[in-house]
């Protein structure tokens, strides 16, 4: 209802700007910090996205090494886009549709990314970590 959304909105605006600013900061040190050719950044752009997730991509078929690697190493990982929505049982149960195009970019995303955290309350040592967990994977 209205009462609830205008407390929330009050508690939440003020802090969003601080939260998006430190998601910004936490991408651009992944950005300096994570040297490992296997591994595909996003860009940073100014202005940029506000850091909802911030995924890399390993090579093909590499995806559960990494993540078993930085779970190894006491990192969280994530896989938030796993299927194209060509392939969602939603959609797939709606019937015909048509596809214009090949996808093979998106399933190359789809099959590679992985998400590390980002989340506002990572501390520089844990941003250091992530970084240092990324960077002493390598490929089998």
């Amino acid at each position: 209802d209205e009462l609830q959304a205008r407390i929330l909105s009050s508690a939440l605006l003020p802090r969003l700007a601080v939260w998006n600013k430190r998601r910004e900061q936490i991408a651009k040190a992944y950005c300096r910090g994570i040297v490992n050719p296997a591994l595909a950044l996003p860009p940073v752009t100014c202005p940029g996205p506000v850091w909802h997730l911030f995924p890399v991509l390993v090579e093909q078929g590499e995806r559960t090494s990494f993540q078993s690697h930085l779970q190894d190493l006491g990192v969280s990982s994530g896989v938030h886009y796993p299927k194209l929505i060509t392939e969602q049982t939603a959609l797939l149960a709606y019937g015909k549709f048509e596809i214009l195009a090949p996808l093979a970019r998106a399933h190359a995303f789809a099959t590679r990314e992985v998400s590390l955290p980002i989340h506002p309350y990572l501390a520089d040592s844990e941003i250091d970590a992530v970084a240092d967990a990324c960077n002493s994977w390598g490929p089998a």
